[in-house]
């Protein structure tokens, strides 16, 4: 179970490896803090709804935390732990938009994770946030499919502007490929029915009476059932079900 602040239980962790601006960790003592010791907007409470939930993982508890209060401070909802192995438990358990991995962290690297995430046909985008990026490793490794690198030491800011361009080019290939599917979809359903109403045409009826005015009546009404039968069933087009009707001997 997670615990009040968001971070997902682990061991204690290790000294810190990487430096970081003052101006940072300033920044991060003088954040205002719950009475429990909670970051304040830390998840569960957002000024926001957005519906994006991401996972970081990273050795440095500092470093989660500030990368939490500034993420949740904005409105997403976050998740941290400090090793590969709880981080990859947490990506298993719950469905995440987007995962901040340092490489070098305890029981799996970064990369190690991120080569789990492809090995499993996880498409979760991923930004890498470490002290000293593995880059020969990415470059060998293509496959892996980072979205974004930051290394640190980095301004929150650009954490924040990182995440916003990421989850939003993620969205944005999604809603295509949901539009893509849709008219996908629309185009084989039209084409069947096509298909049925080739080789089910209506009958064609041919109406013999020697006044006009009856002929004329009794085609109308012969047409007009057949409108109502396509409104019943609309995969066939109304267009195309009207002109055939005309051409099938009702014929004014």
């Amino acid at each position: 179970m997670k615990s009040q602040t968001g971070e997902i239980p682990h061991g204690e962790p290790r000294a810190s490896r990487h430096g970081c601006p003052r101006y940072v960790y300033g920044a991060m003592k003088a954040s205002p803090t719950s009475q429990a010791g909670q970051p304040a907007n830390a998840s569960g409470q957002c000024p926001t709804s957005s519906p994006h939930r991401i996972l970081i993982v990273d050795e440095e508890r500092d470093l989660r935390r500030l990368y939490a209060e500034a993420l949740a401070g904005v409105g997403y909802h976050v998740d941290t732990a400090a090793d590969g192995t709880t981080g990859w438990a947490a990506l298993k358990t719950n469905h995440y938009h987007l995962l901040i991995t340092e490489h070098e962290t305890p029981n799996l690297t970064g990369v190690e994770l991120v080569k789990m995430l492809r090995a499993a046909r996880m498409a979760l985008p991923v930004v890498m946030a470490a002290g000293r990026l593995p880059s020969h490793e990415l470059a060998r490794n293509p496959s892996l499919q980072l979205a974004a690198t930051l290394s640190k030491p980095f301004h929150v800011d650009a954490l924040l502007d990182t995440v916003k361009k990421v989850l939003h080019a993620t969205d944005s290939a999604l809603a295509q490929r949901r539009v893509t599917s849709h008219r996908t979809s629309h185009a084989g359903g039209l084409a069947g029915a096509k298909a049925r109403y080739a080789t089910n045409p209506p009958p064609r009826i041919l109406v013999v009476n020697g006044d006009i005015g009856n002929r004329q009546s009794s085609a109308e009404v012969l047409i007009r059932h057949e409108t109502n039968s396509l409104v019943k069933n609309p995969s066939i087009n109304r267009t195309q079900n009207q002109a055939r009707n005309t051409a099938s001997g009702c014929q004014l």
